[in-house]
């Protein structure tokens, strides 16, 4: 799956306020999956039982394992930067898929770091152009080469300095509703059938894939027919 399908998947969790395990994402092949599957979250959000408090309580055992402190006390409020440190981010992140189904959005940079990042880049990138310049031929043409392949492999690797939740993942609400959201939808939406769910749905994967919104049908696949990378 690209990077494109990805990111569609990840509007169609927050639109819904649903989560897409990894299993059920393999098992979705035509649109009309993808509309059963939100229809079914629908369904059991308004059965009105409480999803939200077992998936706090899984989490609370999770972050105490991490923590190491079978007491610890935290709130659904709580900012995660504020409660955990970055090695008990990490860890926390790391154990994540075991409750989601399927993989966390990645802990990202704080913005101090990002600013020093990019500052580096444009500068040593900026060095490389002058001294390409300068020097001319082959070796300057391999020192630029060897520049980008370098930042290319940082950009890329995982590092320990990426500690920060991403948006929509900063307090342990945040990531409760994710939890909740792999059994029943956390959001109250006034869609009463399957069809009023695919009109939904057909607007965010023509926006996507730029496809025409008659092609998105219940029976179209969504790799052979709409052309999903």
């Amino acid at each position: 799956m690209g990077l494109d399908a990805v990111e569609m998947i990840m509007e169609i969790e927050d639109r819904f306020g649903i989560t897409i395990t990894d299993e059920e994402a393999q098992q979705i092949v035509t649109v009309g999956d993808m509309v059963s599957l939100i229809v079914k979250r629908l369904r059991a959000a308004a059965t009105r039982r409480c999803f939200c408090l077992p998936a706090f309580f899984a989490l609370r055992r999770v972050i105490r394992q991490v923590v190491g402190d079978d007491r610890f006390r935290l709130r659904p409020v709580d900012d995660v930067v504020a409660r955990l440190s970055p090695a008990q981010r990490r860890e926390l992140w790391k154990r994540l898929p075991d409750l989601l189904g399927t993989a966390a959005s990645e802990l990202v940079y704080p913005w101090p770091v990002q600013l020093i990042i990019v500052a580096i880049v444009a500068l040593i990138i900026g060095g490389s152009v002058i001294i390409a310049a300068k020097l001319g031929g082959g070796i300057a043409f391999a020192f630029l080469v060897w520049t980008l392949v370098g930042f290319g492999w940082i950009a890329v690797t995982p590092n320990r300095l990426q500690t920060y939740p991403p948006k929509g993942w900063r307090t342990f609400a945040d990531i409760t509703r994710k939890i909740a959201g792999s059994i029943a939808a956390t959001k109250q939406l006034e869609l009463p059938d399957s069809e009023a769910v695919l009109v939904e749905l057909r607007a965010i994967i023509v926006s996507w894939l730029g496809v025409d919104e008659s092609k998105v049908v219940p029976e179209a696949r969504f790799v052979e027919d709409l052309k999903l990378g």
